[in-house]
C-alpha cells in the first residue's frame, strides 16, 4: 500500500534509548537519529507508542481522532488509513518551524528567583510565588487554590503563623512580587500529615503588604502547619493573579520563628512561577526533541531571552561564554535537520549599564528576575561603552556558530524602540560588518519587525515613502508617523479630528492626536488602536516605565465595542492634569480618562500613527479653554504637498537610500492577522515589493499566533479561540505560508513558565517544579501539515471548483514533479466541529495516475474515485472544509 509519500508501520522502528538525566545531552547513536533518544515508551494504544519525554510530557506517535467520522468524498468506500507523522530527520524539506527563546541550559545560568526555599531562608527580601493565572485574563483572582505547607522537625506548639510580604526585592512595585496575597485563606494543622484541624479561616483577609499579616489561634501541638490560599486579587508579572510573599513565619509561644531551614522546617507548596526563561528541565527534556517530533524543520532563536542572549554569554564583564548545554542543542538541532535561525538582538545587558547590575551573577540569579522582559537591560546603542561590548558579543557569537547556523538574523521586534532609520543606521549596518569580516559566506536575516508590519520593512529597505496631502486629506501612511504644528501652541481646550480609514489591513494600526508637544520625546498622545481600544499616554524622556521604551501608557485601556464605519470622530478635552479622550462613529461613543503626571505645560499639537496603514485624517480643529477656535486645517492642498504650518517629525521622507535588499538573504515578520484571502493578498504584495528592490532570499513568519488558554481570557476578546479553534488557525496559517513558499512557526511548541495561550502543549495543573503537559489539537495537526508538505513546494497550476465558494486554495508539486498537491479551505466556519462545501475540482492539464485526500485533523489519507477526461483529472463529490484538506496526485 502506498500512502502519499511514507510508509505505514504498526511501531515504529528504533533501538530502547539510553537512561538520561535531565540536564544531559544523550548521546547519538550510530547512524540514523530515533525518537526513542529522547523518549521511553510507557504504552501502546490500538498497537502504536505512546511516547514519555521524561514523564512531563506524553506523545502519542500517530494522531488522534480529533474529529470522528469526517467524511472526504461523497460515495468513496476506500480504506481510511492512519499515517505515521515524520520527524525533523527523516523530512527533506518543510516550511514549518518555531520561535524557541526559552532554551535549555546549566544549572547555574537558571535563573529562578520564585523558589519555595525563600519562605523559609530568614531573608524577607528574597520571595516565592505561585504559578498564576491566565496572563492575558485581568478578572481572573480566582483560577484554583494555592498552598504552602510548613513540615517541623518535631512535634511543638504553635500559637500563630505570619504571611510576611517582602519590602526589597528589585523592582518590586513594577513587578508584583512578594506583596500579592490572597482574599480566602485557611490555616490547617496536623501532627501526622493524615488528620489535619482548621485552627482558622477567612473569606476577606486584610493583610499587610509593608510587613507581616499575624494569624492567631489557641495554642496547639503540631508537625505540620498548611496554609490553603484562594482568590487573588493582585497581578504579579508574568504570573497574573498569584500568591507571592516574601516570608512564612510559624510561631512558638515565646515568639520564635519556627518555619527556619535554620531550624531543620522544610517547605513544599502547590506550584512556583517560573517567571519568563520557564525552568532548566522542562526545556532540557522537550526543547528539542519536541521540534523532531513535530517535524520542523528550522528553530528561531536568541530572541528576547534565553541562552543566546547578551546577557546570558556575558555574564561575567569581559568574559564570553555560551552555555554548554545551549551550545550542544544547535549541534543537536543540525545533526536532526533542523536549520537554526541565530537572532542577535540588540538588547542590552545589565552589567554595562551605569552602574553596572547583576555583577554577582552568584547570588543575583536568585535575588532578582533574570529576563528582558521583568528587567528591561536597555538597547546596545545608549552607550559607546555598551555598544563596543555588543561588537564584541557578536564578534563571538558569529565565530562560534557560523558552521551551525543557516542564518544570523539581526535584531528582533526593533521597530516599536528604534524606528527603521536608527534601526538600519545604528545597529544593522555595523552588526552586518562585525559578521561579514568574520564569516564573509553567513547568511543575513533582517530583524523581523513585531507584527505585519510590511511598511516598516520596506522602509528599512529604503522605499520612499508618501508624503503630505492626497485628495484633501493628510496622509499618515508612513511608518511611525508624528506631525505637529509647532506655532500652535495649547495647555487646556479641545481637540477634534476625523479619522478616515482606520482598519488598513496592518497588524492592529494606532493613531491618535499628539497635544502638550515640547519635543521627540516629552508629548501627550491619545490614542485609537485597530485592535479595538483607545488609551491615553504619555511620552516622557526621563520618566519612562521599564521597558516602554519613554512611553508611560495609562489604564484603563478602554475597549472600543460596537464602533463601526470609515470615519471616527476622535475629541481629546484636557484642563491642568486632567485629559478625556471621546471616539464616536457618530452612532456610538467610548471614552477613557486620564491624570497626567509629566506634561504639564503648554505646547504643540499634533497628529501620530504609531503602525503604517492606510490612514488619513481630515477637518483638525483646535479650541482654547474658552472654546474658541484658536486652529483649523483641512488639509486642502496639491497631492504630496506638506500643509502650511505643519512639519513631520517622523514618517516623512525616508532618509535610507535603497541597498540593504541586495545584501540580506532572509526578510521576517510577526504577522498576527487572520490567515484569510486578504491577508494572503497583502502578503504577496508586500512580496512583490520586496523583489522589485532587490531582495532575492527567502521570507519567514517567525512568529505567528492562535491562543487558547483555560481558563478563557477576556469575554468578548477575539485573540483567544478554543483549543480546536486555535488548531484550525495553525493549520490554514502554516498552508497558507507554505503555499507561498514561506517559512512560518508559532512561539513555543511548549511554555512552562507561566500560563501562555500560545504553547502547542496543553498545560494543566502546575507543580512546585516542573509543569506536566500534554499535546493539544494543535500539536498534532501542525505535526501532520508536517508531514502532508514534505519535499512539496508551490507550484503553479490551474485548478477548478464546481461551488462557486470562497474558497482558498494553493498548489504545490514535489521535488522530481512526480506529484502534485493541492491544499483547499473554505473561509467561513470556525467552530469546534466542521463545516464543509460539496464541490467537484478539476485539476486542468494534469492527468492523474492515482490520487489520494489527506485528513490533518485525524492524520488519515484515503485513496480517491477520479476520473480522467482528455489532459484534465476530475474529482467528484468533495467535502472541503473549515481546515485545510490536502488532494495529492501521482502523475
Amino acid at each position: 500500500m502506498r500512502i502519499v509519500g511514507w510508509a505505514i508501520v504498526m511501531i515504529e522502528s528504533g533501538s530502547l534509548a539510553r537512561g538520561t538525566d535531565a540536564g544531559a545531552i544523550p548521546t547519538p547513536k550510530p547512524g540514523p537519529p530515533s525518537i526513542e533518544e529522547y523518549a521511553t515508551i510507557e504504552a501502546m494504544v490500538d498497537g502504536h507508542p505512546v511516547y514519555s519525554f521524561n514523564h512531563i510530557n506524553y506523545v502519542y506517535s500517530i494522531s488522534p481522532d480529533l474529529l470522528p467520522g469526517v467524511v472526504m468524498q461523497e460515495g468513496n468506500s476506500n480504506p481510511v488509513e492512519k499515517f505515521i507523522p515524520k520527524k525533523s530527520w527523516e523530512i527533506k524539506h518543510n516550511y514549518l518551524g518555531s520561535e524557541h527563546e526559552m532554551t535549555v541550559r546549566t544549572a547555574w545560568n537558571d535563573s529562578q528567583p520564585f523558589l519555595p526555599i525563600h519562605l523559609i531562608d530568614g531573608d524577607v527580601d528574597t520571595v516565592w510565588c505561585s504559578w498564576g493565572s491566565t496572563l492575558f485574563a485581568p478578572d481572573l483572582t480566582d483560577a484554583r487554590p494555592e498552598w504552602i505547607r510548613i513540615d517541623l522537625p518535631q512535634e511543638t506548639t504553635v500559637v500563630s503563623v505570619a504571611l510576611v510580604c517582602s519590602r526589597n526585592f528589585p523592582h518590586q512595585q513594577r513587578l508584583g512580587v512578594g506583596t500579592a496575597l490572597p482574599k480566602e485563606l485557611e490555616v490547617k494543622l496536623s501532627r501526622d500529615a493524615w488528620h489535619w484541624e482548621t485552627v482558622y479561616q477567612t473569606k476577606d483577609l486584610d493583610g499587610n503588604k509593608s510587613g507581616a499579616t499575624l494569624i492567631e489561634f489557641d495554642p496547639r501541638l503540631a508537625k505540620q502547619i498548611w496554609i490553603v490560599a484562594k482568590h487573588f486579587p493582585d497581578q504579579v508579572s508574568m504570573a497574573g493573579h498569584s500568591f507571592s510573599i516574601g516570608e512564612l513565619e510559624v510561631h512558638d509561644p515565646d515568639g520564635n520563628n519556627l518555619a527556619l531551614l535554620s531550624r531543620g522546617s522544610g517547605v513544599t507548596v502547590s506550584s512556583t512561577s517560573l517567571s519568563g526563561l520557564c525552568d532548566r528541565y522542562t526545556q532540557d527534556t522537550l526543547w528539542g526533541p519536541l521540534q523532531y517530533d513535530l517535524g520542523n524543520k528550522w528553530v528561531r532563536v536568541g530572541p528576547d531571552n534565553g541562552s543566546f542572549t547578551w546577557n546570558y554569554v556575558e555574564i561575567e564583564k569581559g568574559k564570553l561564554e555560551i552555555d554548554s548545554r545551549a551550545d550542544e542543542s544547535i549541534t543537536e538541532c543540525v545533526r536532526n535537520g533542523v536549520n537554526v535561525i541565530m537572532v542577535l538582538d540588540w538588547k542590552g545587558n545589565w552589567r554595562y549599564l551605569d552602574p553596572p547590575r547583576r555583577t554577582n551573577w552568584r547570588e543575583e540569579r536568585y535575588r532578582q528576575v533574570n529576563n528582558n522582559y521583568d528587567d528591561w537591560p536597555g538597547m546596545v546603542n545608549e552607550t559607546p561603552e555598551m555598544f563596543e561590548g555588543y561588537l564584541r558579543y557578536v564578534e563571538y557569537m558569529v565565530r562560534h556558530f557560523k558552521d551551525r547556523v543557516e542564518y544570523f538574523e539581526i535584531g528582533n521586534e526593533w521597530r516599536r524602540r528604534l524606528g527603521a532609520e536608527k534601526y538600519i543606521n545604528e545597529i544593522f549596518n555595523p552588526t552586518y560588518e562585525v559578521i561579514k569580516n568574520i564569516a564573509p559566506d553567513a547568511k543575513i536575516m533582517l530583524g523581523s519587525p513585531e507584527g505585519f508590519l510590511t511598511d516598516a520593512v520596506l522602509a528599512a529597505l529604503g522605499k520612499p515613502l508618501e508624503i503630505g496631502v492626497r485628495d484633501g486629506r493628510l496622509l499618515t501612511v508612513n511608518d511611525k508617523t508624528l506631525v505637529v504644528a509647532p506655532e500652535v501652541k495649547m495647555k487646556d481646550g479641545t481637540i477634534n479630528v476625523q479619522a478616515i480609514n482606520l482598519n488598513g489591513y496592518e497588524d492592529y494600526p494606532q493613531s491618535g492626536i499628539v497635544l502638550r508637544y515640547q519635543d521627540p520625546d516629552n508629548y501627550v498622545v491619545a490614542t485609537y488602536s485597530a485592535r479595538g481600544n483607545i488609551y491615553i499616554a504619555e511620552r516622557t524622556g526621563g520618566n519612562a516605565g521599564q521597558g516602554s521604551s519613554a512611553i508611560v501608557y495609562t489604564g484603563p485601556i478602554i475597549e472600543m465595542e460596537g464602533l463601526t464605519g470609515d470615519v471616527l470622530n476622535f475629541t481629546v478635552k484636557i484642563k491642568g492634569p486632567q485629559a478625556t479622550f471621546i471616539a464616536s462613529d457618530g452612532s456610538n461613543q467610548v471614552s477613557t480618562t486620564y491624570t497626567i503626571k509629566y506634561i504639564n505645560d503648554a505646547g504643540a499639537v499634533g497628529l501620530y500613527q504609531d503602525i503604517s496603514a492606510p490612514q488619513s485624517f481630515d477637518t483638525f480643529q483646535v479650541f482654547d479653554a474658552s472654546g474658541k477656535t484658536i486652529f483649523g486645517d483641512d488639509f486642502e492642498g496639491p497631492d504630496g504637498s506638506v500643509p502650511s504650518g505643519w512639519d513631520y517629525v517622523s514618517g516623512g521622507v525616508n532618509p535610507l537610500k535603497p541597498g540593504v535588499a541586495e545584501k540580506i538573504d532572509a526578510i521576517g515578520l510577526h504577522p498576527t492577522l487572520y490567515p484569510d484571502k486578504r491577508y494572503a493578498d497583502a502578503l504577496k504584495a508586500f512580496i512583490k515589493e520586496c523583489r522589485q528592490m532587490g531582495f532575492k532570499g527567502k521570507f519567514y513568519a517567525t512568529e505567528i499566533y492562535a491562543r487558547a488558554a483555560y481558563p478563557p481570557g477576556p469575554p468578548g476578546d477575539g485573540s483567544f479561540v478554543t483549543e480546536m479553534q486555535m488548531a484550525k488557525r495553525y493549520a490554514r496559517s502554516s498552508t497558507l505560508h507554505s503555499g507561498m513558499g514561506m517559512g512560518a512557526g508559532p512561539c513555543h511548541p511548549h511554555f512552562t513558565g507561566f500560563a501562555h495561550p500560545q504553547s502547542l502543549s496543553r498545560w494543566t495543573w502546575p507543580t512546585q517544579t516542573v509543569v506536566p503537559m500534554m499535546p493539544s489539537a494543535c500539536y498534532f495537526v501542525w505535526r501532520n501539515v508536517a508531514t502532508v508538505t514534505d519535499d512539496f513546494y508551490p507550484s503553479e497550476f490551474p485548478v477548478i471548483f464546481s461551488n462557486n465558494k470562497d474558497f482558498l486554495h494553493f498548489t504545490f508539486d514535489n521535488g522530481d514533479e512526480t506529484e502534485k498537491m493541492l491544499a483547499v479551505w473554505m473561509q467561513t466556519g470556525d467552530l469546534d466541529g466542521y463545516v464543509d462545501e460539496n464541490s467537484d475540482i478539476t485539476f486542468s492539464g494534469n492527468m492523474a495516475q492515482n490520487a489520494w485526500v489527506i485528513d490533518i485533523f485525524n492524520g488519515t489519507e484515503q485513496k480517491l474515485d477520479f476520473t480522467v477526461e482528455g489532459k484534465n483529472t476530475i474529482f467528484r463529490g468533495m467535502l472541503i472544509k473549515d481546515y485545510p484538506t490536502f488532494i495529492k496526485i501521482q502523475l
